[in-house]
């Protein structure tokens, strides 16, 4: 048995926790083109990659194979070796099965450092089986509901109503306003009637995985609005509710560049609700309308 010592201070990242390691194993594996199967049984979530071998390299901090690659979410080089000191930290066993090679991640004391580091026990198996696995022990029936709900992958629940080419549209109160990239959980935007799962190269995530730009998100999402109606006009109706509701999903859409179907569902139910009113495009507009003597102002 061989111990690799990696320069990597247990205590990092002290901000993440089992989820955000999880995560991490998640996105590499969701990542990978090659065929994929997941389990989780008696507290054990096993990853696994069919045809797959990978080099010691992966736990060199900042290497990354996918730097470059805009349809990968982990192209940083640092989610493997934050996702085991997290894990570690949260008294969670890690094995890497690499065909017939296992790693086990462990605390242990360092003279270089004089202090404890993460360390990786590389032991040689007898016989390989071609695949690589992340095996992640110890999760608790709590935490794997969890990371289950910040999944989509690993959800049965949810429809995907529209999909476009920079994500889809998904169904469900328990998704309204969550966004997702690669169907792993980013963040949850308030006034927002539906989900979005985005693709890796149209949602440009920080290191965390966790901070998107708001305008960025609503300008994506009206676009995927459009286009769902574009594809299927009986949800008009819908979107027509959104609208008038002042939801963030449509909230940058404008007249001009939506379907003319959405056009005229929207003057539709305007012309039902307020007649012949002006309509003010802002509030100054407004209090200059009724200042002119116009009672009979919308903003």
């Amino acid at each position: 048995m061989e111990l690799l010592e990696l320069n990597l201070d247990p205590e990092g990242v002290s901000d993440w926790g089992v989820w955000q390691g999880v995560r991490e194993g998640i996105q590499n594996w969701a990542d990978n083109p090659e065929e994929s199967s997941w389990t989780f049984e008696d507290g054990v979530l096993t990853l696994t990659n069919s045809s797959t071998k990978v080099s010691r390299a992966m736990f060199l901090q900042g290497h990354s194979g996918k730097r470059g690659n805009e349809d990968s979410v982990g192209r940083h080089g640092d989610g493997v070796k934050s996702a085991m000191v997290c894990l570690l930290r949260e008294d969670k066993t890690i094995k890497y099965f690499n065909d017939d090679v296992m790693w086990t991640p462990i605390l242990h004391y360092s003279d270089t450092y004089e202090k404890e580091v993460i360390c990786v026990e590389e032991e040689v198996l007898e016989e390989g089986d071609g695949n690589f696995s992340l095996v992640i022990g110890g999760l608790t029936d709590y935490e794997f509901e969890e990371i289950k709900d910040n999944y989509l992958g690993f959800q049965d629940d949810y429809e995907i109503l529209y999909q476009g080419d920079t994500g889809g549209i998904i169904s469900g109160s328990v998704n309204a306003g969550r966004i997702y990239c690669n169907g792993l959980f980013v963040c949850q935007f308030d006034n927002m009637e539906y989900g979005y799962n985005f693709k890796p190269r149209h949602l440009k995530l920080d290191r965390d995985r966790q901070t998107v730009s708001p305008f960025d998100v609503k300008w994506k999402t009206k676009d995927l609005m459009s286009g769902m109606v574009r594809q299927n006009k009986e949800v008009v109706p819908a979107l027509v509710d959104n609208i008038c509701n002042k939801r963030g999903d449509t909230a940058h859409m404008d007249y001009a560049s939506v379907p003319e179907v959405l056009q005229d569902a929207v003057y539709e139910r305007f012309q039902e609700e307020h007649g012949n009113s002006f309509i003010a495009t802002s509030q100054e507009e407004c209090d200059t309308l009724k200042k002119d003597g116009h009672t009979n102002v919308v903003f």
